[in-house]
């Protein structure tokens, strides 16, 4: 029995993420209140639903399935698009799919490990007056991404650290 309660231990240890849930993030929010999100299944036949635009973007991983509430946990926000970059939510969609093959990002691992339950969220912003940077960084502030590294504001990036 005492062996049963270690391997389980064990294999509950090795799938443990650490989350931040603030309250105090979520008022001082900055995230423009506009932002209009759509989601796909992260599977390679879903790119023709996202538009071919600029925007921000978030990978969730969620679990559903019968008699369990549907839940998830948001793990990454990015942009694309931004400035002088022809990148569109589209294309930066189907590069994930190459990533999964890299192995240079930690992003590598949640896109591979999740692969099933992983959703794409994205807000088109054709806006180009928009700066899609602070957009990331304010929604990275208030949600606190465990797999977002450099995307968040001045402020925030040193509390991190200190922590």
């Amino acid at each position: 029995m005492p062996e049963d309660l270690v391997k389980l231990v064990d294999r509950l240890k090795k799938d443990r993420e650490e989350f931040w849930l603030s309250k105090t993030q979520w008022k001082r929010s900055k995230v423009p209140k506009t932002l209009v999100w759509n989601s796909v299944i992260f599977r390679r036949s879903e790119s023709t639903a996202i538009p071919a635009t600029r925007g921000v973007y978030a990978f969730q991983i969620k679990y559903s399935s019968g008699g369990i509430p549907q839940h998830g946990y948001l793990m990454y926000v990015g942009e694309t698009g931004n400035r002088n970059s022809q990148e569109t939510l589209r294309s930066r969609f189907l590069s994930y799919f190459s990533e999964m093959q890299a192995k240079e990002r930690s992003l590598h691992y949640v896109l591979c490990k999740y692969e099933d339950y992983l959703y794409f969220h994205y807000s088109p912003i054709s806006d180009r007056r928009r700066n899609l940077k602070n957009i990331e960084a304010w929604l990275c502030d208030t949600l606190v991404p465990p797999y977002n590294v450099k995307d968040f504001s001045v402020e925030m990036r040193k509390a991190k650290k200190a922590l």
